[in-house]
């Protein structure tokens, strides 16, 4: 499982693993086919789930020091705010900002305005959008 979802990327100073794009596991996640989508993206699911209790098990077994642990197994958005709210000295009225987004239907707002999905989608040349 490991093995496959994860590439070893040897441009990176050092050379890392990092994790493959879902849509290159699974390709029907793009498709125009709703069932295949919903097929694919239940797929890829499964998968995330596996993977993270995968390096969940892994982290507990071989980081022995709890802040580490904690530090490792924090999700991204956890580690922003500890960084940015709870860590900083200065006053975080001057530098946080929250936005709340809630995008409705964007892959049929995408299909039928792809210039205003744009400004919601990170896009890749020679890459359809529609990542989630």
């Amino acid at each position: 499982l490991v093995t496959d979802a994860y590439r070893l990327d040897e441009n990176a100073a050092p050379p890392a693993y990092c994790l493959r794009a879902k849509e290159e596991m699974f390709p029907n996640i793009l498709s125009q086919d709703e069932s295949k989508v919903r097929e694919a993206m239940e797929a890829w699911r499964t998968v995330e789930q596996q993977l993270s209790k995968a390096v969940k098990a892994a982290v507990i077994s071989v980081v022995k020091e709890k802040a580490a642990r904690v530090a490792l197994l924090m999700s991204v958005v956890e580690a922003e705010l500890t960084q940015g709210v709870f860590l900083c000295k200065d006053d975080p009225n001057t530098h946080v900002f929250w936005m709340k987004r809630f995008l409705i239907s964007l892959k049929q707002q995408m299909l039928k305005e792809p210039a205003i999905a744009k400004l919601y989608l990170d896009s890749v040349v020679g890459v359809r959008a529609g990542r989630n």
